[in-house]
């Protein structure tokens, strides 16, 4: 690709890398912190594409924004503060969003899952904090937000810590819709915790 790879970090910061820099060929490659000054922080994602590609960015304490690959560009090796977070909050993993998605699914640490609709996340071609995408309860963190294209699959642990997968199909969306901003609803599967969307 000519397209710069684009490094998002959990603080919120985003580095970009000439994928000329990245080594070719097999091997263990390059640490991210010697391409870029990421300063310690762990990097959460890692995107490119045409500049227009749309992206949903999301934080754990809840908070989520839509923007373009063009305004995650920087030409600073320190990378750029895109993404507003406060303090004990990380920025989580990034999705691209499908041209035919119309909707997004928010998941929550105590298993509520809430699906509402893309629009209702602001686009913010400079950063920021977005808008609330899911109403926590005190101390807990949104583990991930994504586009809907389809099914969703959430990754859980059930009876004796066994791991396991929670389908929620096409049909049974209807069930978590709602406004954004709000509590959703306990997936209905059983579990003893979920880690995040797969």
């Amino acid at each position: 690709t000519v397209n710069p790879m684009i490094l998002i970090g959990a603080n919120g910061r985003v580095f970009n890398v000439r994928p000329s820099e990245i080594p070719g060929g097999k091997g263990d490659g390059v640490p991210v912190s010697s391409l870029a000054e990421t300063q310690g922080t762990a990097i959460v994602g890692m995107l490119s594409g045409a500049p227009d590609t749309a992206v949903l960015l999301g934080t754990s304490g809840g908070n989520a924004l839509r923007t373009r690959l063009e305004g995650l560009t920087t030409r600073l090796r320190a990378g750029k503060q895109f993404v507003s977070i406060d303090e004990g909050e990380s920025v989580l993993s990034p999705s691209v969003i499908p041209v035919d998605a119309k909707e997004v699914a928010a998941l929550s640490a105590e298993g509520r899952l809430l699906v509402f609709a893309l629009d209702d996340v602001k686009e913010l071609a400079g950063g920021g904090k977005g808008v609330m995408a899911i109403k926590l309860h005190e101390g807990e963190k949104m583990l991930g937000i994504v586009p809907v294209a389809g099914a969703l699959n959430i990754a859980a642990y059930g009876r004796g810590d066994k791991r396991t997968t929670i389908a929620v199909n096409a049909g049974s969306l209807e069930h978590y819709r709602g406004t954004r901003a709000r509590s959703g609803r306990v997936l209905q599967a059983f579990h003893k915790r979920v880690e995040g969307f797969e």
